[in-house]
């Protein structure tokens, strides 16, 4: 068992302007070569400040999709319009509700929170088509792996 909250809070998603870069490959190696790309090209344009978000999405289901073929994308909010650079895009994510569920620990344990949110969740929601959004409240480089929070929005109707 993971340390992850058993009932949802219900929340809407704002509308958000994001840069972003993709990384394809396992979910342990694909999300910390989009990280390493995202953080040299946010620092370098001196992008993060006291506002800015910063996201996660795994856009593939692994126990579906072979782990060389999985998508992860790195994105972070911004407030004024970037030029963009190599591996560098630009996207707005749509206001939502979500269910959201928070979890405390190492990014290495995520893949079982998944797991155990959608084995005892009873969903009062109903689901709907977009990515689970994993919003990383705390930075690695700053706190212990195990006292990392990250809020994981589970899409609802």
């Amino acid at each position: 068992m993971v340390n992850v909250s058993k009932k949802p809070v219900i929340k809407t998603f704002p509308e958000t302007k994001v840069i972003f870069t993709q990384a394809t490959g396992p979910y342990d190696k694909s999300p910390q070569e989009a990280w390493n790309v995202l953080n040299l090209f946010a620092e370098a344009k001196k992008l993060f400040n006291e506002n800015t978000v910063v996201l996660g999405m795994s856009l593939d289901d692994p126990s579906a999709t072979a782990p060389d073929k999985c998508r992860y994308e790195a994105l972070i909010s911004i407030d004024q319009d970037v030029e963009l650079g190599e591996r560098i895009e630009r996207k707005v994510l749509k206001e939502g509700n979500y269910a959201v569920f928070t979890y405390k620990g190492s990014y290495d344990n995520l893949g079982v929170a998944y797991t155990q949110i959608f084995m005892n969740w009873s969903k009062e929601h109903e689901m709907r088509e977009a990515n689970i959004i994993d919003k990383y409240l705390n930075c690695p480089t700053q706190v212990a792996p195990e006292d990392l929070l990250t809020e994981i929005w589970v899409p609802i109707k």
